[in-house]
């Protein structure tokens, strides 16, 4: 793997500068007062953390998922006010940039995929743990019950079941950025000209 260039570090570094601190404002109910929650950074990370920030949330509030990371590496989280912030595990090793995009309406599911060496495309449950679905990408959205994701998955829009697999529902460049909460209608983009 090519080490990161000069502008990648200095990216990382300002990000670092200005997301130092990871916050949630958490509110019960329409009349109550919201609250803001420090959420940290990562304790157990392989490397040093120095920037957090969240990706996606339950319909309840109660679980939020992002990343933590250095000028180097990005590791997914899930955290909740029980547990605080918690590495998505098991990580392959030779991870680096490995990035939790969105979360199911309950909080039981987590999708993502890495940039360069990693996992690709994930699914991450607590019964399971951080699985690959196989492909070199990443996840952006997924269904409210967890069922269906979408994302881009070499240079393609896709949606994904575990019935299906993948499916590829775009042309070279097309990305799926989010879906309908059953999962049966995707939205994206594209760089085609037609």
């Amino acid at each position: 793997m090519s080490p990161a260039t000069s502008t990648q570090r200095t990216v990382r570094v300002l990000r670092c500068l200005f997301l130092s601190t990871l916050c949630l404002v958490m509110q019960t109910s329409a009349s109550a007062q919201a609250t803001f929650h420090r959420l940290g950074v990562l304790d157990d990370a392989p490397t040093g953390n120095y920037y957090s920030f969240s990706s996606g949330v339950s319909d309840n509030g109660k679980v939020v998922t992002g990343l933590s990371g250095d000028a180097f590496h990005d590791w997914p989280f899930r955290w909740t006010i029980e547990s605080g912030m918690e590495l998505l595990r098991p990580l392959p090793p030779t991870s680096q940039y490995v990035l939790s995009q969105a979360i199911s309406a309950d909080g039981s599911v987590i999708v993502g995929g890495s940039q360069g060496e990693g996992p690709g495309v994930f699914r991450w449950t607590e019964a399971t743990g951080l699985e690959s679905l196989g492909a070199i990408g990443l996840a952006y959205a997924v269904s409210s019950n967890g069922d269906v994701i979408a994302g881009e998955a070499d240079g393609r829009a896709f949606r994904w079941t575990e019935n299906t697999g993948f499916v590829s529902i775009g042309e070279q460049g097309s990305i799926a950025r989010g879906m309908s909460p059953d999962g049966s209608i995707v939205v994206g983009r594209t760089e085609s000209d037609e």
